[in-house]
């Protein structure tokens, strides 16, 4: 606490701009983050299937750009390795048969509550990029990188003209724009009317999957805890954004946020 009291006096006095500031700061809280903290969730872990064709794999590291895939078999929970592009090339003017299997690499299996500073100092020394992070049943939650690990140390660099969305954009006194990637909690801190947060879901995207009991289309709309919800945008399977119009009026939501 004292040394965080110094780094704040060190920014408000001027001997630490704003960058050196988060940068200190990142490191103070460095040691304390595990897996869990900065890990990409499962659904937005993008992987191959085992029994995935040439042609099909060759598509999807083109179009996706990645360098490095998960392998799973049957079902995410199930990745048996990490398929580089580097060992794709040879692909593209070898004509004999293909067996997926005979080119991945070995995964790296972590707990979520791994610390990463530990996790860093593994990966560098085994030369490995990805960890998969399993759960406490087994099963696949998520994943890490090398540079995940690295950018949670320096921090993530903007461009100095991007401008970050926010989470919920106001269009008017009853009408919402959500990011659905964002948490239950942080969203209602913005909202007139709050959304559950007692169910098995910590994002906007699982509580619509919960309420639609599907991956809804975009444009498909349905009316729950006091909102109409319509689904703008999505990448992939994953709800990326979606409109709320309030429905109660303001005698309602304060009953209901009592």
């Amino acid at each position: 606490e004292e040394l965080q009291y110094l780094l704040d006096q060190g920014k408000e006095s001027g001997v630490l701009d704003s960058n050196e500031h988060e940068l200190i700061k990142n490191v103070f809280d460095f040691n304390e983050r595990v897996a869990k903290n900065i890990m990409v969730p499962r659904t937005k872990i993008s992987g191959v299937e085992l029994r995935v064709t040439k042609e099909e794999l060759l598509n999807r590291i083109i179009k996706e750009g990645y360098s490095r895939m998960p392998v799973y078999e049957d079902t995410m929970d199930k990745i048996v390795g990490i398929v580089q592009a580097k060992d794709i090339l040879p692909l593209l003017v070898n004509q004999t048969d293909f067996k997926l299997q005979d080119i991945i690499r070995k995964p790296y299996f972590i707990p979520e509550t791994k610390k990463i500073n530990d996790l860093m100092t593994e990966l560098q020394l085994k030369r490995i990029q990805i960890a998969i992070v399993m759960d406490e049943f087994g099963g696949t939650a998520g994943m890490v990188t090398l540079e995940d690990i690295v950018e949670e140390l320096v921090g993530e660099i903007q461009d100095e003209y991007d401008e970050e969305k926010p989470i919920v954009e106001r269009l008017n006194s009853t009408e919402f724009v959500i990011n659905a990637l964002a948490s239950i909690y942080d969203v209602n801190e913005q909202l007139p009317h709050d959304l559950p947060e007692d169910g098995d879901f910590d994002t906007v995207s699982g509580w619509l999957g919960e309420i639609f009991g599907k991956i809804p289309e975009v444009g498909e709309q349905k009316e729950a805890n006091g909102y109409n919800i319509t689904v703008l945008r999505k990448a992939g399977q994953n709800i990326e954004s979606v409109k709320l119009e309030l429905l109660l009026n303001e005698e309602d939501v304060s009953d209901n946020d009592i």
